[in-house]
């Protein structure tokens, strides 16, 4: 994973995109109100929150006519005004995640579960909040938000939500409000995480492993697990003598983690984790908060097959304080992208932790064959849907430079055996030159060529 660090968003740019999704819903017929930071700014401050980084809005199905069919149908609407609009469903909510002119926007809308909803992280609200919506002015038109607001944001960020705090100030007292919300120390809510110190292989199909700033693992650091999708509750545990906890988690999703270490604690707020995958622990002293992906995933299981995962990455040396992560690279066109590509990654991918995929651009492509039928940035897009890769790149050079493999800290090269030896030679000399060029088989039956020439050959009627 590529870990980041949240940057607030252009406020004048998503204050026309709300005004924007306002219109939409409005023509549409449909209720919705502010929510989280969105909501909370817009009330008690009049204007965004200074360090928000997205927009929050949200509706209830089963509330005001809602239903799933009319979700699906209002995302279509979005995606007609130039949004991408992405729907994901789960236990607890669907969700619209909007963008748009840099602007992340997500549309959530709640199910109601023993007459309550439950927002991000889970943190439980009493449906009825949202029954009759209170009016607003805010931008300058009129906005709905739970009713009454004072009581949602007292569930929501604690009694002290009055108060101004700076970014990530109020992550702590959700984490409390979930615990207290979700009944996490009871037996069942502990049963599905399954968070430990000690490893059982029957139930276990993940770890984290905890190490300071200088690489060494951490012995006894409190560790805190929360599921986003699912009432799992929050689990802790603390890690053992070398540095891991281990966990089981019910589904692909994004999770709370909180780390606690020599006193201080960071709390990652959306971590996307899967099943069968260990993770790295690692604080950055630049970025102590804020950070979003922050984890390492350093194995993965085979999910078509009963394989293990692969050992967890060691350190180079007890001395050295280095995590021995080996990043793999490969470039590509990815046209049309089929399985023979993801083939090709899913082996580039194992022969490392961390794959990193550059894409090269329409005028590199055209300098040696056809003009590829997907743009760059459309092929960029089915490469970043792929679940062994970490990070793309794009403008990925046909030549690869000593410059190119400093710049992203590659330490290997993977690329097809169907490359000729003289092209090879010279787009990979500097890699073979160094050591780091491997190539893997090709995926025969399959290629963008042929999926052209189906396509050409195909009866249209």
């Amino acid at each position: 994973m590529n870990s980041t660090v949240f940057e607030p968003m252009d406020m004048t740019t998503a204050e026309a995109l709300l005004k924007e999704a306002k219109e939409i819903l409005d023509r549409l017929g449909l209720a919705f109100f502010l929510r989280h930071g969105t909501c909370l700014g817009a009330v008690r401050d009049q204007a965004f929150i200074p360090w928000d980084d997205d927009l929050d809005i949200g509706s209830v199905i089963g509330m005001h006519g809602l239903t799933e069919e009319i979700v699906e149908e209002a995302a279509i609407e979005f995606r007609n005004h130039g949004y991408s609009a992405e729907v994901i469903d789960s236990d607890l909510h669907m969700s619209v995640d909007l963008k748009k002119s840099g602007i992340q926007m997500d549309w959530t809308c709640y199910r109601i579960i023993d007459g309550n909803i439950y927002q991000w992280p889970v943190v439980k609200i009493p449906a009825s909040l949202h029954e009759n919506l209170k009016e607003i002015d805010f931008l300058g038109t009129k906005f709905m938000v739970p009713n009454p607001p004072e009581e949602y944001f007292r569930l929501k960020y604690g009694p002290d939500w009055m108060t101004p705090k700076q970014a990530g100030g109020f992550e702590q007292e959700i984490l409390d409000l979930m615990a207290e919300g979700t009944d996490s120390d009871s037996d069942e809510t502990s049963e599905i995480l399954k968070l430990s110190t000690n490893r059982d292989a029957q139930s276990h199909t993940g770890s984290l492993k905890v190490v300071d700033s200088h690489g060494e693992s951490v012995e006894g650091a409190e560790v805190t697990l929360a599921a986003t999708t699912v009432l799992a509750g929050v689990d802790k545990a603390r890690t053992d003598k070398d540095g891991f906890v281990y966990f089981s988690l019910p589904e692909e999703a994004c999770y709370v983690v909180a780390v606690e270490l020599d006193g201080r604690k960071e709390i990652l707020y959306l971590e996307e984790l899967e099943p069968g995958v260990g993770y790295l622990y690692q604080p950055d002293s630049d970025n102590p908060t804020g950070r979003t992906n922050a984890l390492i995933a350093n194995s993965q299981t085979d999910k078509r097959s009963n394989r293990q995962p692969i050992p967890p990455v060691q350190q180079t040396s007890a001395n050295s304080g280095a995590i021995e992560i080996t990043r793999v690279y490969v470039d590509m066109v990815a046209d049309l992208f089929h399985y023979g590509h993801v083939n090709f990654l899913r082996q580039a991918r194992l022969q490392g932790d961390f794959l990193l995929v550059g894409i090269h651009s329409d005028e590199a492509v055209m300098s040696y064959k056809r003009t590829p039928i997907l743009s760059m940035a459309e092929r960029i897009a089915s490469v970043e849907g792929c679940r062994y890769v970490d990070e793309v790149v794009p403008n990925a050079p046909l030549e690869i430079t000593s410059e190119w493999i400093s710049q992203n800290k590659i330490d290997l090269i993977i690329h097809g055996d169907d490359v000729s030896p003289e092209v090879r030679d010279v787009w990979y000399g500097v890699p073979i030159e160094m050591g780091i060029y491997k190539s893997v088989g090709y995926t025969e039956g399959i290629s963008t060529t042929e999926l052209i020439s189906r396509v050409k050959s195909a009866e249209i009627g």
